[in-house]
């Protein structure tokens, strides 16, 4: 027996029921509550308006088609089915805060900000617990202080004869290392400090003008010698001699000084004219007239004691000449020293 199978003539389908969604109950409430109003469906329902708002929304469209130019200026949306969310009030002290502002700092720059400047060289710090100016400068040989032994150089500041061999190279080496633009000697015998700088050279510039010098940028051996018998040749002034202590031991030894340093210029006319002249700065170092050498101090790289030695201790200039040892004179070339 065959089966046949019938279709109805229309296409119905049946869907089982839909599972209403979980609701949310109130926690804080104690009684039952109503499920049909706690439920929200989703979409929200359509919002019912009354018969007054259908005539108005059908009066309004009829207008809508007859003044269609005005469709696009006035457009009336129906309410939200939400409930309206209440405003959120601030406190008044966060309602009036208003943030700090930034403080505004005028600045002018200096007049020289934006000029180019010269650079500037910091001297390096002296290292910690060295006292020591003198540490790591060094006098030339032939002016060195020997407290033991004697020093090279024989020179009579006195005469500015210098009765050792030396040779022109020696003269002009550097008299310090590293070498220094200028220094000061000073003597405890000595109310005066003598001042050594550079003398004066001719200029081999053919730009510079006619007659003028230039000094070399470090003191010499040479140096040396010349402002020693230049300062030590000064005249002494009444004033300065009036300095000295009253009648006695100190002023009868410039006076035997000054009288005996006289006594040794052989040539008559120059002695007559040196003791026309009086006393000089020498005779304030009481006969020691020798050069004995220069000692550092703590006073500064820059400051060199003098050291001196009686005048007995220079052995006679006939003596001590040879083919290898010539007799030369530091010239003072300055016109106040006489």
């Amino acid at each position: 027996m065959q089966k046949r199978v019938h279709f109805a003539p229309t296409n119905t389908v049946f869907s089982p029921s839909r599972t209403p969604s979980p609701t949310l109950s109130d926690a804080s409430s104690s009684g039952p509550s109503d499920s049909s109003s706690d439920i929200v469906s989703t979409p929200p329902p359509e919002v019912e308006y009354d018969s007054s708002s259908s005539h108005h929304h059908r009066n309004q469209n009829q207008h809508q088609h007859q003044h269609p130019q005005q469709h696009h200026q006035q457009h009336h949306y129906p309410q939200s089915p939400y409930p309206h969310s209440q405003e959120v009030v601030l406190h008044p002290a966060v309602s009036h805060y208003h943030p700090p502002q930034q403080p505004q700092i005028h600045y002018t720059p200096p007049q020289g900000f934006f000029q180019p400047q010269e650079a500037v060289i910091v001297p390096k710090a002296p290292e910690p617990g060295n006292n020591n100016n003198n540490a790591h400068m060094n006098i030339h040989l032939l002016l060195a202080f020997h407290p033991d032994t004697d020093i090279p150089l024989r020179y009579d500041l006195s005469t500015s004869l210098i009765t050792s061999y030396v040779t022109s190279e020696d003269l002009s080496a550097a008299a310090t290392e590293p070498p220094l633009p200028s220094l000061t000697i000073i003597c405890p015998h000595l109310a005066w400090d003598i001042h050594v700088a550079p003398a004066p050279v001719p200029s081999a510039s053919p730009y510079s003008p006619e007659g003028a010098e230039q000094r070399d940028y470090y003191v010499t051996v040479h140096d040396v010698l010349r402002c020693l018998h230049r300062a030590l040749r000064q005249v002494v002034t009444p004033e300065e001699y009036d300095s000295l202590a009253p009648p006695g031991p100190t002023r009868d030894a410039v006076n035997a000084a000054y009288h005996a340093r006289c006594a040794r210029i052989e040539d008559v006319g120059k002695r007559m004219r040196d003791e026309k002249f009086g006393i000089r700065r020498i005779d304030f170092l009481h006969g020691m007239n020798v050069f004995r050498g220069l000692a550092g101090t703590l006073s500064g790289p820059h400051i060199w004691e003098l050291n001196v030695a009686p005048a007995s201790a220079l052995p006679p200039t006939a003596m001590t000449m040879g083919p290898h040892a010539p007799m030369m004179a530091i010239a003072a070339s300055t016109a106040s020293v006489i």
